[in-house]
């Protein structure tokens, strides 16, 4: 594979040939808080471990967070106190996320994937990217973007960082599954979203609009998420993205309070010091 044209990244991006593309939900956490939405849930994932154990799944124990239940598969449930828990994750998540999620109560992550094969092989794609960051991608693309190599499974470029409220990855699902003919070809790209995001999201995608146009939506969402942070997807967006804020700015509270106190804190205290606290408030609207 060739070095990037950093003077014209939209040419070297149009040179990837995309044979096939796939659109799906890669997990789903939700949660239930009443008697009927928890009953429901727990028959639905006991229907779903008898069918999973009678394909040779093992059934195993699981606790989280104070969750006390079962997994299989990629199917966790658990109970506690105020509410059930249900995280379903990989193809278990594509196959049965339309049946649990109209149960749910609260959701507070879901993924959204696009996978892509390319007809020829391009190893150093991540490498690519940081590359094309490196030079011409925003100070902010530059330092939230990484490669991470994963022992077994390949390299994962991260976009973002986890403990937002958003946060995405593309990475080498060929040398992820095994596969040698599809190694540096099937290409994952990913977006997580967590909190009110990942509310949002479900919300519209179980929607009637969103369960007729799911494939485009999830394509688009995901092709504009990753695009607006100078990660270019190599497939093609189709269709109108989710309703949603997909900037690459600053969203979570952490985040926001993090920001006041490295960035706004020292010019207030000089000028509170320079005796223009009132101007100060004045000018953010606090006064």
């Amino acid at each position: 594979m060739r070095t990037p044209k950093i003077s014209d990244p939209s040419t070297y991006y149009t040179e990837f040939d995309v044979e096939d593309t796939r659109v799906g939900i890669d997990w789903m956490t939700i949660t239930a808080n009443t008697t009927d939405r928890k009953r429901s849930i727990l028959m639905r994932y006991l229907r779903l471990e008898e069918a999973l154990r009678l394909m040779g799944e093992t059934r195993k124990t699981w606790k989280w967070r104070g969750y006390e239940g079962a997994m299989i598969g990629g199917i966790r449930w658990g109970t506690r106190a105020d509410s059930d828990i249900l995280i379903l994750s990989g193809q278990d998540a594509q196959s049965f996320w339309r049946t649990m999620a109209p149960l749910s109560t609260n959701c507070s992550r879901v993924d959204l994937a696009v996978t892509c094969r390319t007809h020829k092989c391009y190893p150093r794609l991540l490498h690519a990217y940081k590359a094309w960051l490196n030079v011409n991608g925003s100070g902010l693309a530059r330092r939230c973007t990484t490669i991470e190599r994963v022992d077994g499974i390949g390299m994962t470029l991260n976009v973002g960082q986890r403990t937002a409220d958003q946060c995405g990855r593309v990475y080498d699902k060929g040398a992820e599954q095994n596969l040698p003919l599809d190694t540096h070809r099937l290409w994952r790209y990913e977006v997580e979203f967590k909190g009110d995001r990942a509310k949002s999201v479900l919300a519209q995608l179980i929607s009637e609009t969103g369960r007729e146009e799911f494939p485009s939506n999830i394509c688009s969402t995901v092709h504009t998420w990753f695009d607006q942070r100078d990660v270019p997807p190599v497939f093609q967006k189709h269709g109108q993205a989710l309703t949603l804020n997909l900037q690459a700015t600053v969203t979570s509270t952490s985040q926001k309070l993090a920001w006041l106190s490295k960035q706004v804190r020292p010019a207030v205290k000089s000028l509170s010091e320079q005796g223009y606290l009132e101007e100060v408030l004045a000018a953010l609207g606090l006064g």
